[in-house]
């Protein structure tokens, strides 16, 4: 699902039971796997930062 389809069907998804729930649940997975920022290649991955911490 694209960005605008996402906003032109968001009234939709919130009303749904326990919409905001599963929109909790998708905003935290996104956040947590980098799908919410652009990821450049020359910055690596999260394998490799944990290698160099």
């Amino acid at each position: 699902m694209d960005a605008q389809r996402f906003l032109a069907e968001f009234g939709h998804i919130v009303n749904v039971l326990s919409g905001v729930q599963c929109l909790r649940v998708l905003v935290y997975n996104l956040a947590s796997t980098g799908g919410l920022t652009r990821q450049f290649p020359d910055e690596g991955d999260a394998q490799t930062l944990l290698q160099d911490i």
